[in-house]
């Protein structure tokens, strides 16, 4: 058997990972086996993807067993999700409207997701899995009201804190990051930092908006090897979609396709966005229409690459610690410039 079980690895990028291995190329793949030339040499790794969204790599496999244990090295280096910890938290702060939201969410944001729900005897379970990430993860809502998380922080549990970051209150995100990451973060301290990158913008944002930016602020603050840091942009991104909601509100228009969203105040013009001719009438601010098109320029470029899988899962996009990072920064600098703006 081998040393290497139950990894938490990204199985999306591990053949693209593999042929980033100096002079090395996948052959052909049989089942588990991965059949590979390194070096003109033969070389076998056998990787398991099992059903818990865990992997099992086995590089004692044919012959060049050492170039394999090299390899296998190498993949869990460049594809770790997370450290072999698990989210086990429980809370009462949830209604069965939040609750049904954040099931719905996590629908709209994972086209691979199946949902299996069955009634226990002190409430509903929820298992959740996806097939493009090979995740899966436990929700049970509770009859008395308590809503229970359970699993590994993966994809879905990403794509979960989204929404969690919006609908819990502040200790229980700061509770749930420290509980999963074994650190200690303190709420105020969230806040001062918050405040620190947007000085001017932070006392006339709303309570939500600026909630929703402390969850990003929270996860920057946390220092752990990773080689995939997009869920740490989420809150970021989200709140700079808040902001742009914000200044609209502001200036009474309304989205005027709400199926399109965001996207249908603006307009193409060649490689970025600007503006639609009606907001520009409505509002008639050359400051404003710059604000509006910095930021979602920028949300724009970002969120899909970060929010969601490629159709071709090996070329999906990776953001390492520095990018996140940047990310969150630029998208405080974003607001603090468009503080005029609300």
């Amino acid at each position: 058997m081998s040393e290497f079980k139950n990894l938490n690895l990204k199985h999306a990028i591990i053949k693209t990972v593999i042929e980033g291995y100096p002079n090395t190329k996948i052959l052909e793949v049989k089942g588990p086996n991965h059949i590979l030339k390194c070096d003109d040499k033969d070389v076998v790794i056998s990787i398991w993807h099992k059903g818990d969204g865990t992997t099992t790599i086995n590089p004692k496999v044919g012959k060049n067993q050492d170039i394999g244990l090299e390899i296998t090295k190498y993949i869990i280096e460049k594809c770790k999700y997370s450290d072999d910890k698990n989210i086990n938290y429980s809370t009462k702060s949830l209604s069965d409207y939040d609750f049904n939201l954040i099931i719905e969410f996590l629908k709209d944001e994972m086209k691979s997701l199946s949902i299996d729900k069955s009634s226990i005897a002190s409430g509903i379970k929820y298992v959740l899995h996806d097939d493009d990430s090979k995740d899966n993860f436990t929700f049970i809502r509770y009859n008395n009201g308590n809503t229970h998380f359970q699993g590994k922080p993966l994809a879905i549990y990403s794509i979960t804190y989204q929404i969690l970051s919006e609908l819990l209150s502040d200790d229980d995100i700061i509770k749930i990051n420290n509980n999963t990451f074994n650190i200690e973060l303190k709420k105020d301290d969230m806040y001062k930092e918050l405040e620190y990158l947007i000085p001017t913008a932070y006392s006339k944002l709303c309570d939500t908006t600026k909630k929703i930016l402390m969850a990003s602020v929270a996860l920057k603050k946390i220092d752990l090897e990773l080689d995939d840091f997009s869920s740490f942009c989420f809150g970021a991104l989200r709140g700079l979609e808040a902001f742009i909601k914000v200044i609209l509100n502001k200036k009474g228009y309304t989205i005027p396709n709400k199926k399109l969203g965001l996207g249908s105040v603006y307009e193409r013009d060649g490689s970025r966005f600007v503006v639609s001719y009606e907001f520009n009438q409505h509002v008639g601010s050359i400051a404003t229409n710059q604000v509006m098109e910095a930021c979602y320029n920028f949300y724009h470029k970002n969120r899909h690459g970060v929010f969601h899988v490629d159709d071709i899962p090996s070329v999906s996009r990776i953001i390492d610690k520095s990018e996140a990072n940047k990310i969150v920064e630029t998208v405080c600098k974003l607001i603090e410039e468009g503080t005029n703006e609300i």
